[in-house]
């Protein structure tokens, strides 16, 4: 598949059917990405193929989904989405999801190369991001792209039967 956009290591493909494989879905189970993702119960049943083809076949038209690719190979996802060109802003979302490639700065390369997407391509003036208090490597992603902390909303998120709480981050165009 042809990629939409490049960054020095990774490229950036629409998201579609042909990203939907057993690695991918592997990914989606494991306990220790799971505890990340707004939209899957950590110790709810697993999804299943037919479950991600669903999500997958069904993303939002208005939002940009990208498989992030190292190599040949789909390691992740990040997503522009809530788009709102009236007040030139949008919601990034992202997932290293194969956990081989962890720690190699993959992560904070994408959203860098995304958010500059949004500001040189979409015209838009703002980014914003959320993660669980708890994710440290996703705030480190964050603050490494010149994201701020706006907002610490306290036991905003049902995970698992525990509220936790979620930080807000937003970044300027420069």
């Amino acid at each position: 598949m042809m990629s939409l956009l490049e960054s020095p290591r990774l490229k950036y493909e629409k998201l579609s059917l042909i990203h939907v494989t057993d690695r991918y879905l592997s990914w989606i189970n494991d306990p220790v990405i799971r505890i990340g993702l707004e939209s899957v119960s950590v110790s709810g049943p697993p999804s299943t193929m037919d479950d991600l083809k669903n999500y997958v076949g069904n993303l939002d038209q208005k939002a940009h989904v990208f498989a992030i690719i190292w190599k040949e190979s789909h390691i992740g996802n990040i997503k522009i989405h809530m788009i709102e060109p009236k007040h030139g802003r949008a919601e990034i979302g992202y997932l290293i999801g194969d956990r081989s490639v962890s720690g190699m700065g993959f992560g904070t390369e994408a959203v860098g190369r995304i958010t500059r997407y949004c500001f040189e391509n979409l015209d838009l003036r703002k980014v914003t991001a959320g993660c669980y208090a708890d994710n440290m490597g996703s705030i480190r992603i964050l603050e490494k792209n010149g994201y701020l902390q706006e907002g610490h909303l306290k036991f905003h998120i049902r995970r698992d039967g525990e509220y936790i709480d979620v930080l807000r981050f937003g970044k300027l165009k420069p």
